[in-house]
């Protein structure tokens, strides 16, 4: 049936806004409260006094299946409403200009609980939406202004709630009608607020989901924010075994639909289908990590400390310059030793025995407390051969090398594929450098990763900018796979007369900020394999190796292993370049030249 077919049947038709007004017939109606208009294979009618669909329809001597027509595959212009008119600006109102194109297709009112009219949401075609309400004289007011905001449909879920009745949660007025005609108590979770859960305490919700991206991210949106009053919440996706589109994919509307065009079904056939879809889904649990994707994850302070009560104490990785679940920085100048270190490093955590690192690095060893671990050394800087080097011995008169050492089977070195050209779909390198190292971290199950070095990972961390995106990302991943994380970074150009400090890390500083602890590399000025390590930032520990206590080693290529050997401690200020008086004066002299040159002191420097 179609409206032409449909609207005889009813006594005091007129145009309306929202397609045709007539009176009800399931009701002594004096005001002509029925809405009807045709959309999308069927005849949608509500009566805006709260009648039931099946009421009007037994009245009128029809079915349900006689509101569907295979042929109507849009709204006809003579079932919508008026044009839309032009409103003036103001600024209590919502403007909305209109050339006249767009007409009302469908009203939801929106009601108290005694099912009196509060505003209503209109339906524009071509698809817009706005609301409204009436003044004391019956003139539309574009604007809802302080108007309590109600569930959609409530007089019909306080109905159900009383009852105990499954509640419905749907994406839209159109699919909340659909499931209420079929006998459902069905409402909207469009613009639901956390007040309206209170009409939900202690029911069993379903949310109906429409079948895309979109709905599936608002379903569990929803979800999350009615689960605390709900007993149980379960996500529906009629159309679940299909492919998921990006948008504009079917709903429970769709279904019903067809339900009743291809396959005759009445509304107590369909019902019991969607029942039964139903009783097969499972029930939602919120993720681990329900926040992930927000700024702040808020919760009592209490709460906090409860979680982390079954989080073990952070071990030492590297004594106290890096400890477990941390996201680390190391810096030093080119040259100064950073590979050498975090290889060395890398291979003593793969062996997780203190016991060994002491024989290797001595009575002043830096703890390693944690059991042998899976680690990924990713390898920006050196290729294969050079690593070889590292790590072997040369034969004399030859150009192969020999006595290579022996790593252990949990440590893992990767390196970019020369040949991998492709970008396998991602737009950017940075996407697919993202993507390529989570992957490697599923594959070998690795917790700990170093980085060397920080740069390959973004190609500009001169700004804060730049650097926030790079820290996160780092903290995503940590926090994604439960990781510990070293990064290694290079410092500037620096005046090697002066200490080392958080403003000699290449880039933004921000990065510092970011991170949970750093350490630099410092070359002394004593000898040329002496090196100091001096701590910059910790939140595991207090900073205990500092200027006046630098921790002390010297690089040295024990037959096969380059690596570092501890050589006490001692102040940074012994170790810094010093300056004779000849090169002072050089200095000068140098500084008066570009001074005349006309350069700026920033030049100069």
């Amino acid at each position: 049936m179609n409206l032409s077919q449909f609207l005889p049947r009813l006594s005091g038709v007129r145009r309306g806004w929202a397609g045709y007004a007539a009176k009800c017939p399931a009701h002594d109606d004096k005001k002509q409260s029925l809405s009807v208009a045709e959309s999308e294979g069927r005849i949608l009618i509500n009566c805006h006094a709260g009648c039931r669909p099946t009421d009007i329809l037994r009245h009128l001597d029809l079915n349900f299946p006689d509101l569907f027509d295979k042929t109507i595959t849009g709204p006809s212009h003579r079932s919508l409403g008026e044009p839309v008119a032009k409103t003036a600006a103001h600024s209590d109102f919502l403007v909305f200009q209109s050339s006249g194109t767009k007409k009302v297709h469908t009203v939801y009112p929106y009601t108290d609980e005694n099912g009196k009219l509060l505003y209503e949401n209109v339906r524009y075609f071509p698809k817009d939406f706005r609301q409204r309400r009436y003044d004391e004289t019956g003139k539309a007011v574009w604007s809802l202004g302080d108007i309590e905001r109600v569930p959609y449909r409530l007089p019909e879920l306080i109905r159900g709630a009383k009852s105990g009745s499954d509640i419905f949660l749907c994406e839209g007025e159109k699919d909340a009608d659909a499931l209420g005609e079929l006998g459902f108590t069905a409402t909207s979770f469009k613009a639901w607020k956390p007040q309206f859960n209170a009409y939900l305490t202690g029911l069993d919700v379903i949310v109906v989901r429409d079948h895309d991206v979109p709905g599936r991210i608002q379903a569990e949106e929803a979800a999350a924010m009615i689960l605390p009053a709900a007993a149980s919440v379960k996500i529906l996706d009629v159309w679940d075994g299909r492919d998921e589109p990006e948008k504009s994919g079917p709903d429970v509307s769709d279904l019903v639909r067809l339900c009743v065009q291809d396959e005759g079904l009445d509304t107590d056939a369909i019902k019991e289908r969607i029942s039964l879809m139903v009783e097969r889904t499972q029930k939602w649990r919120a993720p681990v990590n329900p926040g992930s994707d927000d700024l702040f994850l808020c919760t009592q302070a209490n709460t906090w400390l409860d979680q982390s009560k079954t989080q073990p104490v952070p071990k030492m990785l590297f004594g106290e310059f890096w400890f477990e679940k941390e996201v680390c920085i190391l810096f030093a100048d080119t040259n100064v030793g950073k590979s050498i270190l975090a290889v060395q490093i890398a291979d003593a955590v793969s062996r997780g025995q203190t016991k060994t690192i002491c024989d290797r690095w001595g009575k002043r060893a830096l703890k390693v407390e944690c059991d042998g671990q899976k680690i990924i050394y990713f390898d920006f800087e050196l290729t294969a051969k050079q690593f070889e080097a590292r790590f072997s011995e040369q034969v004399k008169g030859s150009d192969t090398y020999a006595n290579h050492y022996r790593f252990h089977p949990n440590f893992y070195r990767a390196e970019i594929n020369p040949k991998a050209t492709d970008l396998k779909g991602f737009v950017k390198f940075e996407e697919y450098l993202n993507h390529s190292i989570e992957k490697v971290v599923a594959a070998t199950g690795a917790k700990i990763l170093i980085v060397d070095n920080l740069t390959y990972l973004r190609d500009e961390t001169e700004n804060a900018r730049s650097a926030l995106p790079l820290m996160k990302y780092l903290k995503e991943l940590k926090s994604k796979h439960d990781l510990s994380i070293l990064a290694l970074a290079h410092t500037p150009k620096r005046d090697s007369t002066k200490p080392l400090g958080r403003n000699d890390l290449q880039g933004s500083k921000m990065i510092i900020n970011f991170c949970d602890s750093s350490f630099a590399i410092g070359e002394s000025a004593m000898e040329p394999n002496l090196r100091y390590f001096k701590q910059i930032k910790a939140r595991n520990t207090e900073i205990i190796y500092h200027s006046e206590n630098v921790y002390l080693a010297r690089i040295v290529k024990d037959t096969n292993f380059i690596k570092f050997v501890p050589a006490g401690s001692g102040i940074e200020n012994l170790h810094l370049k010093f300056r004779s008086d000849t090169e002072k004066t050089a200095m000068i002299a140098e500084v008066k030249k570009l001074k005349a040159e006309g350069l700026n002191n920033t030049r100069i420097a």
